[in-house]
């Protein structure tokens, strides 16, 4: 996420939206980015995360893990668009 100077962490608060689902009882982000080079992978980490993976991605997306695999050249308008819902997302 250090491309194009990128603060480390883009979090914002959130707010009421079609995806906000109560969090449970420990607080945390909504997503985890991870920066691999040649892949991102956003990992969803809350059920309103989730339920944004399920309606906004391809059903055919390709994962690893619990992560979904993003091409850098697609991470960043994915990441303002999170923004813009309202979801916290953290560098890992």
């Amino acid at each position: 996420m250090t491309e194009k100077n990128v603060s480390p962490a883009v979090a914002v608060s959130r707010r009421t939206s079609t995806h906000a689902v109560a969090k449970t009882a420990t607080p945390g982000p909504d997503f985890i980015c991870q920066n691999h080079g040649s892949i991102f992978l956003l990992i969803p980490c809350s059920d309103a995360a989730r339920i944004w993976v399920d309606e906004y991605l391809p059903p055919d997306r390709l994962t690893f893990g619990h992560g979904v695999v993003i091409e850098p050249k697609f991470i960043w308008s994915i990441l303002l668009g999170l923004q813009d819902e309202g979801f916290q997302v953290v560098p890992r």
